[in-house]
């Protein structure tokens, strides 16, 4: 499926010097996911998906090319621009955005391992 959302649309929402090559690299790999977010739920309607894939794609860049510290200090000035919230899409606001606008939960499931446990009837070889 096509790209729902532009670099454009991205730079809105994430303050970046990324070139928007680079961006929409980082579309490419949101979209697959959000495909996918699409084939699970018949209730998000394409505009969902799109602002899912804006902001996941957000999400994406600022864990890896867009890192903020916590905490910056030069000499006697000090900033602390974002807090830790969790892991996976807690990690940034853009991720807590993308799960909260996908209500069918599909995105937050993605990646997760299923558990599975198999007993053991005899350890007698037969």
């Amino acid at each position: 499926m096509a790209n729902r959302t532009t670099a454009d649309k991205v730079k809105v929402i994430l303050i970046t010097e990324l070139k928007n090559e680079t961006i929409e690299a980082y579309i490419g790999i949101a979209s697959g996911q959000v495909d996918l977010v699409a084939a699970a739920s018949d209730t998000l309607t394409a505009n969902d998906l799109a602002e899912i894939e804006r902001w996941l794609t957000a999400h994406l860049i600022s864990i890896t090319k867009e890192r903020r510290p916590n905490k910056e200090k030069i000499g006697e000035a000090e900033a602390q621009y974002t807090k830790t919230y969790g892991q996976g899409l807690q990690s940034t606001e853009y991720g807590q955005m993308a799960a909260q606008i996908d209500t069918s939960g599909t995105l937050a499931q993605l990646g997760k391992k299923r558990l599975s446990i198999k007993t053991i009837t005899s350890f007698e070889g037969k």
